[in-house]
């Protein structure tokens, strides 16, 4: 993963960044509007070997296209470890930008697919047969509108504003130490002025079902949007710190008896802290009701109690990540990452995880400038409320062409 964006307007640059790299390097312009076009192709060659459990880690499993905490398969007694190897080009993508200047005012849009979604499902459930087909999904689809007073409006789908990239390790997994850290797209209606953003964003309520009685699931008829304000600071060096905060109504409506409703709310602080050429990055979660803003959904927002309410459930979790810059033309990478939930198991029983880490270590070489190739060593295990765990270790090659 790169930090380094070329050929685009800063304020999309900022918006489409996965910590990861060049969103746009060919642009041109026609009358009021330039016009940019970019992405990458990546090959991932990877290896994993899993904590071995009844029905194994399946090809179904979208753990196999990066790591994903709650899906790490718990041992089961007496069992031995499975390994899988994959190759896949799922991760490339494309994206177009337009910015239109006008009298003081910049409108610019930005679309973006890849085709990480695993097609194994359906029809296409053999594909790895012939074809390898992948269906395309949109990751990025917004417009933004800066008027000649500094004030900025996004509307659209994008990276959510409790996240803060600049922050995230320069990993050759797709996401990282993904336990500690906030990944979340959705649609959304954000305010920039300065340091300050304002956003209401999509809200989606995801309820675990009460060990005795049942229930639970997932709730997209909410009342409320979920409201998060960030403060961000940099300086010249590339040095930055960010402080973020969530409020949301998590619905129980059509998941609890009454469609009990309560609050959630997070707290999450970001930075990089530039050590000449190398850097640390870091990033800390705190929550009550945080649920899917927080290790890809690992623990949910609430449980259902005994009496068919919404109990919240308290997670934490956060990163740190150092990176060494060799020579110009070489890097290496360690991260570690860690999330814990706070269960009440009366309510959730022991199948839930109670704590998830993970460690990263690469070493990335940049033969010729936009081309990097590398490996990475990741171990990442999970435990469950009731003491099982289960662990996954993997070697991943890949090599990446941003255009």
């Amino acid at each position: 993963m790169h930090s380094k964006l070329t050929g685009i307007p800063a304020a999309i640059a900022t918006t489409c960044l996965l910590a990861a790299g060049p969103a746009a390097a060919v642009s041109t312009t026609f009358g009021d509007t330039e016009f940019s076009l970019g992405g990458y192709i990546k090959l991932d060659a990877v290896y994993s070997s899993y904590s071995d459990a009844p029905g194994g880690n399946a090809p179904a499993d979208r753990g196999r296209a990066f790591t994903i905490p709650a899906l790490i398969p718990v041992e089961s007694a007496g069992s031995d470890r499975d390994g899988a190897t994959d190759f896949t080009a799922r991760e490339s993508r494309f994206n177009i930008g337009t910015t239109t200047s006008k009298n003081g005012h910049r409108i610019k849009t930005f679309i973006e697919v890849d085709f990480l979604d695993p097609a194994f499902d359906g029809a296409l459930a053999n594909e790895e047969r012939l074809v390898n087909s992948s269906n395309p999904r949109m990751r990025h689809a917004f417009v933004a509108w800066d008027d000649p007073n500094g004030n900025s409006w996004l509307f659209g789908q994008t990276w959510s504003t409790f996240m803060d990239l600049g922050a995230y390790p320069d990993l050759l997994d797709f996401i990282g130490p993904s336990e500690g850290m906030t990944f979340i797209r959705q649609t959304q209606v954000r305010y920039t002025r300065g340091p300050l953003q304002i956003a209401l964003e999509n809200p989606e309520t995801t309820v675990l079902p009460n060990a005795n009685t049942g229930g639970g699931g997932f709730n997209d008829n909410e009342n409320l949007p979920d409201l998060v304000g960030k403060l961000r600071f940099t300086r010249s060096d590339g040095s930055l710190v960010s402080f973020s905060a969530l409020v949301r109504q998590l619905d129980g409506d059509g998941i609890t008896p009454g469609g009990d409703k309560e609050i959630g709310y997070g707290i999450n602080v970001s930075g990089k802290k530039m050590l000449g050429r190398d850097d640390i990055r870091f990033q800390a979660n705190f929550g009550d009701g945080i649920g899917r803003y927080l290790g890809l959904n690992t623990a949910r927002a609430a449980v259902i109690d005994d009496t068919g309410e919404l109990d919240t459930i308290q997670a934490f979790g956060g990163y740190i990540a150092y990176r060494h810059i060799w020579t110009p033309r070489w890097r290496s990478n360690l991260s570690y990452g860690y999330f814990s939930a706070d269960h009440d198991v009366a309510f959730s029983g022991n199948g839930v995880t109670k704590e998830a880490q993970s460690v990263n270590l690469n070493l990335l070489h940049t033969p010729v400038e936009k081309l990097t190739v590398g490996g990475e060593l990741i171990y990442s295990d999970r435990e469950l409320e009731s003491g099982a765990d289960g662990s996954l270790a993997r070697l991943q090659f890949s090599v990446r062409y941003d255009f």
